[in-house]
């Protein structure tokens, strides 16, 4: 009761986005939405570890073939903010191989 006396006040003051923590509610209470959230729960897991495993392969193939193609993708002058850190090596050949800005 706490958490929804709270809601109403924060729906009264600050917003109205407040006021949906109450369908929360209902959906606890209806057997088949418990089974649906438990249903997204255990699915939610499963594509985290795929997210985790998409993350690792694109780091790996952005370093590799940055690495590799670095003067193909920079044949007249190689920036030098180009590959300072590997997060903006992972942008660099983003955005080179698909934008096309740097090309």
């Amino acid at each position: 009761i706490v958490i929804f006396a709270t809601a109403s006040v924060l729906g009264l003051f600050f917003g109205h986005e407040y006021y949906t923590l109450h369908a929360f509610d209902f959906f606890g209470r209806v057997s088949i939405m418990q089974s649906i959230f438990s249903a997204i729960r255990t699915g939610a897991a499963q594509l985290v570890i795929v997210l985790m495993l998409g993350v690792v392969f694109i780091y790996v193939f952005s370093i590799v073939n940055f690495n590799i193609y670095a003067g193909s993708i920079y044949e007249d002058s190689y920036p030098a903010d180009a590959c300072e850190s590997v997060i903006s090596c992972i942008l660099t050949l983003y955005t080179s191989g698909t934008v096309g800005d740097s090309m």
